[in-house]
């Protein structure tokens, strides 16, 4: 008897000294660190299926605990996952945490997360679109590699670093838009084997440093490249930057935006990158269409 008292005491001793306990809430597990009341998501119950949501915080032993982040590989290969809906809390994506997420068709990044892991949504295959954080710094390597369904990613401006393959391998992909915030872009495949995809706009007056490998040189033959008005001289003459298929200098550098009078069947995105009903765009406001911002009339 003597034994077992003593061994409830130990366990319990553990419990109350641990820096950091694992706790499960709604089909999630955290590690929640008791000096600094935050947590972190480390993977789902098995053999989930269906939605996450991480909350903001939560309660455990009479203590809130608010998550900050979602650890490298917490979601990694689970299948079952449709949705995930983060809380404005979370800051980091941890590398790999959604990688062959096959049935992830929706992920609603909140707009405090300022960066988005290696390999972090790798392969999800499913997943068709998804909106970025305007807080958002770094889109680390391989971040939406051979996501075969990614159809238009808006870059918000305030990334500063979008790494090599982060969009390899996006079958569906379009077109792609690189704010002036980018100030440095992954050494091979950032874009490469993207079959669909026909223009990429970067809003840089002076050509960014690359290698013969950031964009792949069947890439370039393949692409249009947009550039600021008045700036294609100094693409035209960049080494590896000339050898796009064409470069057109037609992105405005003065603030007026170009007006939208008429609406093909094609896509259009608000300025967080969410899709608009293509029959319903509301009058002045500002839409991005094949990577580029208009004013709809």
């Amino acid at each position: 008897m003597k034994k077992e008292v003593s061994i409830v005491l130990f366990l319990l001793f553990l419990h109350l000294t641990a820096k950091a306990v694992e706790v499960k809430v709604d089909h999630v597990f955290y590690n929640a660190d008791s000096d600094t009341k935050t947590a972190e998501v480390i993977r789902a119950e098995a053999g989930y299926e269906g939605p996450i949501t991480i909350p903001e915080e939560f309660t455990a032993w009479s203590k809130s605990y608010r998550v900050i982040s979602i650890a490298d590989n917490a979601f990694r290969g689970n299948s079952g996952i449709t949705s995930v809906s983060i809380a404005e809390s979370v800051t980091s994506i941890g590398g790999a945490a959604f990688c062959d997420c096959k049935s992830l068709i929706a992920a609603d990044l909140p707009e405090s997360v300022k960066l988005i892991g290696r390999d972090a949504f790798k392969r999800c295959t499913s997943l068709p679109s998804i909106k970025l954080s305007s807080n958002l710094e770094t889109i680390d390597i391989g971040a939406f590699g051979s996501c075969e369904s990614l159809t238009s990613v808006v870059i918000p401006n305030g990334v500063t670093t979008v790494g090599s393959s982060a969009f390899y391998g996006c079958l569906a992909l379009i077109t792609i838009d690189f704010p002036e915030s980018v100030a440095s872009l992954g050494t091979y495949g950032v874009i490469d084997y993207c079959p669909a995809m026909t223009d990429c706009y970067f809003h840089h007056t002076t050509p960014l440093n690359i290698t013969a490998e950031t964009f792949h040189e069947s890439t370039r033959q393949q692409l249009t490249l947009h550039v600021p008005s008045g700036c294609k001289a100094q693409y035209a003459t960049a080494e590896y930057w000339k050898d796009f298929k064409e470069i057109i200098d037609d992105i405005p550098t003065t603030g007026i935006l170009p007006v939208l009078t008429k609406q093909d069947a094609e896509s259009y995105y608000d300025l967080q990158g969410n899709r608009l009903d293509k029959t319903r765009l509301p009058q002045n406001s500002i839409v991005i269409h094949h990577g580029k911002k208009y004013v709809v009339k």
